[in-house]
Parts: C-alpha cells; sequence; structure tokens
C-alpha cells in the first residue's frame, strides 16, 4: 500500500512540476521535429543492429494474425444478437449483456495471447539498445536472455498496455447515435496519452533488472526528469500515427464506395459483418506495417536513448548479469490461455457458449 502511495505521490509531482513549465510545451511543429531528429539515432542503431526489423516485424505478423482471428470469430455470434445490440444502440438498452460479456472474454483472451509476443519483442528492442550503450554486442539469444527474467511481467504490462490501446482504438471510431461530446473525446485521448507518457519507462525499467514495483516507480520518475522530452516525442509519433490512419480510413470508405462489389454477398448479419472486417482489415495492415515496422523502432529506440541519459543523470545501471529466467513460466501461461480458448471455441455447443450467444433472440 505505501508503494501505491509513493507511485501516486511521485505523479502529482509530476504533473505539478510539468504545469510550471507550460512554457516549454512542445508545439505541432516541435513535436514532428523532436521525433525527426532522432531518426538519424535509430536508423544507425537499426542498420548495425538488423534483429531490431524482425522483432518488428514479427510483432506486425502477431498483430494481423490477431485481428484476423478476431474477426473469423464474429461469425460465431448469431444474428439475433446483433438484431439485438443495434436495438440497443437506438434505445439505449442492455439487452445483449451476457453475449457481450462472453465476446469481452474471448477478445480479452486474444489480446492476452498477442500480446505474450508483441511484449517479448518490444523488450528485445530495448534490450537491443541497452546492450549497445554499454559497450556490448547485441545479438538475439542475448537480447532473450536480458528479457528473460521479467518475461511474466512484460507479458502482464504488455497485455493491460495492448487492451488499453484496443480500447482506445474502438473508442475512436464513428458510431451510431453518439452521445459523447466534444470534452467526452478530448478527456478520454489525454487520458490515454498520459498514460502512455508516463508507462514509457515500464518495459525499459524491466529490462533494466527492476522488479515491477520499482520498474513502475522508475517510470514515473524518469516522466518527472523528462516532462518535455517525452511528451514532445510521444506527441510526434501519435500525429504521424492519425495521419497515417486517417489516410487509411479515409482510403477504405473511398474504395468501397467506389466499388460496392468487393463487399462479397453472404447470408446473416455475422458474416457480413466479418466480411467488412477482414476487408478493412488489408488497408489497415498496410497501415500498421507503416507504424510498427519505421514509426515505433524509431520512437521505441529514441524513448531508450532517453531512459538510458535519465539513469545516467540519477547514478544507476542495468544490471546486465544473467538471472534465473521466467520464459518457461510465461510460455506455459500463454499456452495454457491458448488451451482454453481453443476448447471453449471447439467445443462451444457443448460448453453452452452457443446457447448464451443465442439467449437474446430466445
Amino acid at each position: 500500500m505505501s508503494d501505491f502511495l509513493d507511485v501516486v505521490s511521485r505523479l502529482e509531482q509530476g504533473s505539478k512540476a510539468y504545469r510550471q513549465s507550460e512554457a516549454d510545451r512542445p508545439s505541432f511543429f516541435r513535436s514532428i521535429k523532436s521525433f525527426g531528429s532522432r531518426f538519424k539515432l535509430a536508423t544507425r542503431l537499426i542498420r548495425e543492429e538488423p534483429e531490431i526489423i524482425l522483432f518488428a516485424c514479427i510483432q506486425w505478423v502477431i498483430i494481423g494474425l490477431a485481428y484476423f482471428l478476431w474477426a473469423e470469430l464474429l461469425q460465431l455470434v448469431p444474428d439475433d444478437v446483433w438484431e439485438a445490440a443495434r436495438k440497443d444502440s437506438e434505445t439505449g438498452e442492455n439487452a445483449t449483456w451476457l453475449p457481450s460479456l462472453v465476446l469481452f472474454v474471448i477478445s480479452f483472451t486474444i489480446v492476452g495471447l498477442a500480446t505474450f509476443p508483441i511484449g517479448i519483442c518490444s523488450a528485445c528492442i530495448a534490450a537491443c539498445h541497452i546492450l549497445r550503450h554499454h559497450g556490448e554486442t547485441s545479438t538475439i539469444p542475448k537480447c532473450l536472455k536480458l528479457v528473460g527474467p521479467r518475461a511474466v511481467s512484460i507479458w502482464l504490462f504488455q497485455w493491460l498496455d495492448g487492451w488499453i490501446t484496443v480500447e482506445q482504438v474502438l473508442d475512436r471510431l464513428p458510431r451510431k447515435n453518439d452521445r459523447r461530446t466534444i470534452a467526452d473525446r478530448l478527456a478520454s485521448e489525454a487520458a490515454y496519452f498520459a498514460w502512455k507518457v508516463s508507462t514509457a519507462g515500464m518495459i525499459l525499467g524491466l529490462v533494466s533488472g527492476k522488479r515491477p514495483m520499482q520498474a513502475v516507480k522508475s517510470s514515473v520518475s524518469f516522466f518527472m526528469h523528462k516532462p518535455v522530452e517525452l511528451i514532445a516525442l510521444r506527441l510526434g509519433y501519435s500525429t504521424l500515427c492519425w495521419l497515417l490512419g486517417l489516410i487509411t480510413y479515409v482510403g477504405g470508405i473511398m474504395v468501397f464506395a467506389a466499388y460496392p462489389e468487393l463487399m462479397p454477398e453472404v447470408e446473416g448479419t455475422g458474416p457480413a459483418v466479418q466480411a467488412f472486417y477482414e476487408l478493412g482489415g488489408i488497408p489497415l495492415m498496410i497501415a500498421l506495417a507503416v507504424v510498427v515496422i519505421i514509426l515505433q523502432p524509431i520512437y521505441a529506440i529514441a524513448v531508450s536513448d532517453l531512459y538510458a541519459d535519465y539513469l545516467e543523470a540519477v547514478g544507476e545501471q542495468p544490471i546486465l548479469k544473467e538471472s534465473p529466467s521466467s520464459l518457461f513460466t510465461a510460455v506455459a501461461s500463454v499456452s495454457g490461455l491458448a488451451a482454453c480458448l481453443t476448447i471453449a471455441l471447439v467445443f462451444r455447443d457443448q460448453l453452452g457458449i452457443t446457447t448464451i450467444l443465442s439467449s437474446v433472440g430466445s
């Protein structure tokens, strides 16, 4: 409890410190310039350590597999549930809460499965920078050895962060009968932005050998020491992602409007929704290729560089010695989660899941 209160106190101090430096807050163009200025450092490191691109490509593939698996599962939802959900959105009622709960559990599980390799790859990118910064060669086995002792913690944090990101992305999508005000949307974006900048050093702290609670404190302290730099970097990265997402979204609408025959004629609402998301996933994956394989490594390396400066400023050193790995425990946990999801989907009729999903229309 005292650790939690200490973290809250540090957050309050960081917030006050940043409000006092209001005149130094980064402008739009300064944020883009700040992000771009890190391009040379990142490309040099990526050129010398090509495994960074490998880790980024693995992340992109995993995101794609998770997305299309989720889209495939949409056809399991009976048409009655889709119709009831449509009526709920119009009337404000909540008749579909039970099927929604089932879909939430399935979606949350898929995110959990995907974020394990994504988190390990993110940590390995951070490990590349840490090893090179301390004069050691960076190889895939060395990165995995550095990441291994905190594999479970990295996975659980990435799971939480991944779910928050998914929720935020879905929250940005236009919806019918949307009652949210502009203030609500801005508050949501501000909260998400605050989460991202305040946890920017979390994985770096874990890879540096800190325990989870120590990594939390270190991440908060990292933000307190370098609020302007972190906000400028995140703002530049987010702006480029927003522009790319907007181009993809508008382009997708234009393509579907110009060529409606691209939408396959299928029977039932579930298969139609599935087909829509699968087709929409094609331009989405193209945009994500740019974000995940190019922009995100630049951002990750830039934050790693700032974190290295922060550690030197506070007189700390990362722990590079070998420690007992928790990779086996993490892999076993992920395998168990995957087995539970597989059993639930294969035996959905016997387990009553199909009945629950169909309960709204009965």
